[in-house]
């Protein structure tokens, strides 16, 4: 076993720093030609000094590439980024084009995008965090972005990691075709398309090495296993098969509705509606509700984040009067409806019925619905249009 160096050693190396010292890094880095002479250093001097190479993190000579770079690709860790697309919280965050190009321009080599249907007319794929109530961003600019500044830091390869949610089929309008072809048209030459003609892709071949695959991009994505794609058939067999009907039978219940009692409350408003009416439309997609005392309120489904066991309000003489017309255990016959676009700016609705069953059953039934548009990432305005 070998031993530790001997620590002395450390101050011969790096000796402490003393007046002679620190009169040297205050003419070096001071930019004040008073407090230099002075034998003074401002914030912007103490800031050039903490920037500068005295200060770097790791060995300078460490910077230039000095490991072997002929190895197969496997052989080396990945500077890699997760989820590259967000700025800040993974959960109702926001998506940037530009953290792109600022994960490239510091050296990344792996970058993740999430590629999902988009909406609208045009449908063109997006890039978010799905069913996280994040913003998303076009797919083609970031492929601009990728473009752009894939190798300005070095040359080695790039792996661009797809998390692909995109559909094949009529009704999606085949974005898995967009994605490809956006792929091929705008990284044009940088995409590694096939295999190396030295290194075929083999079984017991080793992978190309970073110095084989300079200025190349390469995809990551999951395929279709060989006899998975022979059961399928042709493109147009695969549309068919997956093309699917979004509407789901919708409990008669639900349709003719109620009359139960309805409530919201928060720091500053409290609304409260006796023996409002409360019913699903027929396609599934919203919920609404009526009373004497405005118009029909509309909640869109697709924002319902969750439809939980009803709580109690805390205004006293709501209670009182939710208590007196409710027969039996109020928070065990109502529903709370928690609904928005984020996880931040959320609306609770709470709706009171006759008895627990009534509550529970409507749990089931309104749970059934949204996730039924959820899980096929369903646009309701689209659907109602093709109507």
């Amino acid at each position: 076993m070998k031993k530790q160096r001997d620590p002395r050693l450390n101050e011969i190396l790096f000796p402490f720093y003393d007046a002679t010292r620190a009169k040297e890094i205050i003419l070096t880095y001071e930019p004040d030609t008073e407090l230099k002479n002075s034998g003074r250093m401002s914030l912007m001097g103490f800031m050039n000094y903490l920037m500068s190479a005295e200060n770097a993190p790791v060995l300078l000579d460490r910077l230039d590439v000095y490991m072997d770079m002929d190895q197969p690709l496997c052989h080396y860790y990945i500077s890699s980024s997760h989820n590259t697309y967000l700025i800040g919280r993974q959960f109702g965050g926001r998506s940037s084009v530009e953290m792109y190009r600022q994960v490239l321009l510091s050296g990344c080599r792996c970058i993740e995008l999430d590629c999902w249907d988009g909406k609208g007319d045009e449908e063109e794929p997006i890039i978010t965090h799905g069913k996280a109530m994040c913003t998303d961003i076009s797919f083609k600019d970031v492929l601009y972005a990728i473009r752009d500044c894939a190798f300005v830091t070095t040359p080695y390869p790039i792996i661009l990691s797809f998390e692909n949610h995109c559909r094949w089929s009529k009704l999606h309008k085949k974005q898995q075709y967009k994605l490809a072809r956006y792929c091929d048209e705008i990284l044009g030459d940088y995409l590694l398309r096939d295999s190396l003609s030295h290194i075929p892709l083999e079984a017991g071949v080793p992978l190309p090495s970073p110095n084989d695959l300079l200025y190349k991009i390469i995809i990551k994505n999951k395929k279709l296993r060989p006899e998975e794609e022979k059961r399928r058939g042709t493109t147009e067999d695969m549309t068919k098969a997956l093309d699917f009907d979004w509407r789901r039978p919708i409990p008669p219940e639900l349709l003719s509705g109620g009359v139960f009692d309805r409530w919201e409350e928060d720091k500053e408003t409290l609304v409260y509606e006796p023996s409002s009416y409360c019913r699903v439309d027929k396609s599934g997609f919203f919920i609404y509700w009526t009373s004497d005392n405005r118009d029909a309120y509309v909640l869109d489904l697709a924002q319902v984040n969750d439809i939980r066991k009803g709580g109690v309000p805390k205004d006293p003489r709501l209670m009182q009067e939710l208590s007196g017309r409710c027969k039996h255990n109020l928070e065990d016959s109502s529903l709370t409806i928690c609904s928005g676009t984020d996880v931040v700016n959320l609306n609770y609705t709470h709706v009171v019925f006759p008895d627990r069953q009534t509550a529970q059953f409507w749990q089931t039934g309104l749970r059934s619905i949204t996730n039924n548009v959820k899980a096929n990432n369903i646009c309701p305005m689209w659907c109602l249009k093709k109507q």
